[in-house]
């Protein structure tokens, strides 16, 4: 069992996959955590994804070390979830 961080920087950038951003109950962002392999070197990279009825939309794609500004910036307009 883990425990919910009670801080963002308790958030190690590499215990998670998706955050998801709610607004009014419904899913409005979310932030994937993916993998890219590039000439054989692999990074581990943020998209941003806003929700367009039934579909996911990229957004903009960031490096993992944004994952504090971005929690930060949407946990300022809406509540999340892991």
């Amino acid at each position: 069992m883990y425990d919910f961080p009670d801080s963002i920087q308790q958030i190690n950038q590499t215990s998670f996959d998706m955050v998801t951003f709610y607004k009014e109950s419904i899913p409005y962002k979310k932030i994937e955590a993916i993998y890219l392999n590039e000439e054989n070197n692999y990074s581990k990279q943020l998209i941003v994804y806003r929700k367009e009825n039934e579909d996911w939309i990229e957004e903009k794609r960031y490096s993992i070390d944004a994952i504090y500004s971005l929690i930060e910036e949407f946990t300022a307009h809406y509540y999340f979830s892991f």
